[in-house]
């Protein structure tokens, strides 16, 4: 599994905006997708103008090919004229035993 994370700091005056389109749009959208597997939305509790979108799907190539779609350009649209991006990070998750 892999995770994107998103480091972000949402744009003035624009926190309902942001909420409305994660909720409404982007993920309806992500949610339907070949791997997905989860998304956390988190808000940093000292500055809650910053946070990070974490998104885990199975692997890249699953990841890529929705980042490839119509519907991702148009989600992400809704999302991302409401904050700046800080950070894009890319994670293998591994897990022990």
């Amino acid at each position: 599994m892999i995770q994107l994370h998103v480091e972000f700091k949402i744009k003035e005056e624009r926190k309902e905006e942001l909420q409305n389109a994660v909720e409404k749009v982007f993920l309806p959208a992500i949610s339907i997708q070949k791997g997905f597997k989860n998304c956390y939305f988190l808000l940093n509790r000292e500055d809650n103008t910053k946070g990070e979108l974490i998104i885990v799907f199975d692997s890249e190539e699953e990841r890529q090919a929705w980042v490839a779609t119509p519907l991702h350009e148009t989600a992400w649209g809704e999302v991302g004229a409401n904050l700046e991006v800080l950070a894009l990070k890319k994670y293998d998750l591994k897990a022990w035993k």
